[in-house]
């Protein structure tokens, strides 16, 4: 616990000495072990899987501890972390007592984004600075965590958001699952993946229902994944949130690189390469000529009693992963955006019932294993935020 100054919290910086330290224990602790895993695989089964698996586990891990060294130098020159700033304004301290005494009536006195937006900081605070507490307590759940990837997750080591979900499974016993969708396929693909592995788990496991978080295009193979099985949804699933999801698409294929990638494309006349090579069915489903029209014709019929919520993040270029200086030059876009998705997508449109929880400081690459940002804090903001709701009870 720690004292408040008229309504107002002060947090140190990002780059906290403490924090950074920490980081870096975890990614010399994690890169040994992926090492030590993926050299014994490669000893017990020498092909061509192994040796691509270990290439890419090298070149995921050097990435990430090269990145963890770096940001701990640099808070070791850091000015005087004393200085503070402002952190919660006098509004958001109401929300948060209202949080504490579980009164309710905050969702008529404020916006959902209001609320999230506060409990957010109120985490971010006790994550970024070792020295505060969080005052908000964090709900045992008994619905299973399912975490959709987005495109091309094979590159990675770790899905996206798995980093904070062995935190919470390890401090608070959360259940989650990671369906093994395809990052290079489209979301009719993906539907099926997702409902087999669900299934397979539901009949193990026949009392669990099911909280569904979809990153990025997993967000939209979600959609259609529920719309696909509305009965089992209507009785499994408890609520869909999205985080950096082009809910209804993007325009992105008709401008910039994107739009000469597609015109060569539209060149070949052979399927199998049209698809292999310019992953057309991605494209077609994170297009908005496809996903918008999808959406107008189906949304009526998506499950009417799970909750739907929507988070978006935003990042200066200058300020962004240094693979998001990329992705900007691919995906241009002169929005606000996060290095890949516009914030205007990244929520359901007006008509539709749902939870627009706002745009949050990050970039498109927030759930990655080696990201600075605090993804816990979300997670948690979430957990925190649907449980006083009462929509994961």
């Amino acid at each position: 616990m720690y004292l408040m100054d008229s309504g107002i919290q002060t947090s140190n910086i990002l780059f906290s000495k403490k924090r950074s330290k920490a980081f870096l224990d975890l990614a010399k602790k994690e890169t040994r072990e992926d090492l030590i895993e993926n050299l014994q695989n490669l000893a017990n089964n020498q092909d061509l899987t192994s040796i691509f698996k270990i290439v890419k586990s090298v070149t995921s891990t050097s990435s990430w501890l090269s990145h963890s060294y770096y940001r701990y130098y640099k808070s070791l020159l850091e000015l005087n972390e004393t200085k503070q700033k402002s952190f919660l304004t006098i509004k958001e301290e109401e929300i948060i007592q209202k949080v504490i005494r579980k009164n309710k009536a905050a969702f008529s006195e404020y916006e959902s984004e209001d609320i999230f937006k506060a409990i957010y900081k109120e985490a971010l605070l006790s994550h970024t600075n070792n020295n505060i507490s969080s005052r908000l307590i964090l709900p045992r759940i008994e619905a299973v965590i399912v975490i959709l990837d987005g495109v091309f997750n094979e590159l990675f080591s770790q899905s996206f958001f798995e980093r904070s979900l062995r935190k919470l499974s390890s401090e608070m016993g959360v259940t989650f699952l990671i369906p093994k969708i395809s990052g290079f396929q489209g979301t009719e693909e993906n539907s099926k993946i997702i409902h087999k592995e669900i299934l397979g788990f539901s009949q193990k496991f026949p009392r669990k229902k099911f909280w569904l978080l979809g990153y990025s295009k997993g967000g939209i193979d979600a959609l259609h994944y529920i719309s696909q099985n509305k009965s089992f949804a209507e009785d499994k699933v408890v609520g869909l949130s999205t985080l950096a999801s082009p809910l209804l698409g993007v325009d992105k294929f008709n401008r910039g690189v994107l739009k000469t990638l597609v015109q060569i494309k539209n060149n070949f006349s052979n399927e199998k390469i049209r698809k292999d090579i310019f992953f057309e069915d991605i494209q077609k489903s994170l297009d908005s000529s496809f996903q918008r029209v999808w959406f107008l014709q189906n949304y009526k019929n998506l499950p009417k009693n799970i909750f739907y919520s929507s988070l978006g993040f935003e990042t200066d270029w200058k300020k962004a992963h240094f693979w998001m200086l990329l992705t900007k030059a691919i995906f241009q876009s002169p929005k606000k955006n996060d290095g890949v998705v516009d914030c205007d997508d990244a929520h359901f449109p007006w008509f539709f019932p749902s939870l627009n929880l706002g745009i949050i400081d990050g970039h498109h690459l927030f759930g990655m294993r080696s990201t600075f940002h605090s993804q816990e804090a979300i997670l948690e903001s979430l957990l925190i935020f649907l449980n006083f709701k009462g929509l994961l009870s």
